[in-house]
């Protein structure tokens, strides 16, 4: 289960800090983040290779996606290896993950006070955040807190 959130990770109802990022998956350009919610919502989950939990967290959002409002059109990775990307491509590559993950050289890590791996944000259509959690988190939780924040049936 999630973790207790640390007192510096953003709370509800806080709006989302935007930054541009790279694809991971190297088809080129960069994405902007108020874009992937615009609308919709998205769940942010911010990760790393060397961290298993976050592994884990990747690997169970994959094989839930049928669980979760919008699918793998609302799930972000956004992966914080540093030095060379090789490594968490190859994760990506290998493990299947069927949604878009970016990395960030700690831009977007500092703006969302990120201090634990796996953090995970899922933020409304409006780009407030609706629910943040550290540790691994359950896919049923995400299911419940995306529908909360109005992410579908």
């Amino acid at each position: 289960a999630a973790s207790a959130l640390k007192s510096d990770t953003l709370r509800e109802g806080t709006p989302a800090p935007d930054a541009v990022l790279e694809r991971l998956d190297g088809a080129g350009g960069d994405v902007k983040l108020s874009d992937l919610w615009k609308g919709k919502g998205a769940i942010l989950v911010f990760w790393n290779t060397w961290c298993s939990a976050c592994q884990k967290e990747l690997v169970s959002l994959s094989r839930s996606l049928g669980e979760i409002p919008g699918g793998a059109s609302r799930i972000v990775g956004v992966n914080l290896d540093q030095g060379t990307r090789a490594h968490a491509r190859l994760f990506v590559k290998e493990k299947k993950i069927p949604f878009l993950n970016l990395h960030d050289a700690g831009e977007a890590a500092g703006l969302y006070s990120v201090s634990t791996l796996p953090t995970l944000y899922i933020v409304g259509a409006d780009g407030t955040i609706c629910y943040a959690a550290t540790g691994y988190t359950r896919v049923s939780r995400i299911a419940s807190e995306s529908r909360s924040c109005g992410g579908g049936p």
